[in-house]
């Protein structure tokens, strides 16, 4: 847990201005989580979009456009918007992000967390579940593209201006990100991430 404190601080404070006063402390994580966490996590958009080949790939998403009315979202002066995809690593489900987007979400971010084919909730080419095998490593490339373009861009759109999302990439998330910025047209206001591999 330290070593995402850790990131989730270095990362934040390129994105914002914010001190880290503003995120759920270790001692504060046990009373927050059950309450806080919990409540915001319900608010959450949880459903899925049909990848390469026709592969049901989840998604959670949590955005403050989703909480006004499309005349407050005309009225709106909040610009730009800060949009913030994570690009999750292997064997990881959006459900290990709990905290973080709780934390991300109050700092004004739209959070947009993809479980990558065969990982998390998303289906298995496979029948073992616990095996991990993509036909093709093009196919996560097409299937965060489709991710971005189809519920992403939508999001970051305010009126006539469309915002780059920020990507947060961890692990296989982030070996995708150097053969997806260079296949695809979509471009990130910036990019971070933590290899392990």
């Amino acid at each position: 847990m330290l070593k995402y404190a850790f990131i989730l601080f270095v990362i934040v404070g390129f994105m914002t201005d914010t001190s880290a006063n503003s995120f759920t402390t270790e001692s504060q994580l046990t009373s927050r989580y059950s309450d806080e966490i919990a409540d915001f996590w319900q608010q959450g958009k949880f459903s899925h979009f049909s990848g390469v080949k026709n592969t049901r790939i989840n998604y959670a998403a949590f955005s403050h456009k989703d909480e006004k009315s499309a005349s407050d979202l005309a009225n709106t002066t909040r610009l730009p918007r800060k949009c913030l995809v994570i690009s999750s690593g292997r064997s990881e489900a959006y459900l290990k992000y709990k905290e973080l987007s709780f934390d991300l979400y109050n700092l004004g971010y739209d959070l947009f967390i993809i479980d990558h084919r065969g990982q998390g909730l998303s289906e298995r080419a496979l029948n073992n579940s616990h095996k991990g095998y993509v036909e093709d490593f093009q196919f996560y490339i097409d299937d965060l593209a489709i991710f971005i373009e189809s519920i992403v861009t939508p999001h970051c759109t305010l009126g006539d201006n469309t915002y780059k999302p920020y990507l947060l990439a961890h692990s296989m998330g982030e070996l995708l990100r150097p053969v997806f910025y260079k296949t695809t047209q979509v471009k990130f206001k910036r990019l971070y991430y933590r290899r392990l591999c």
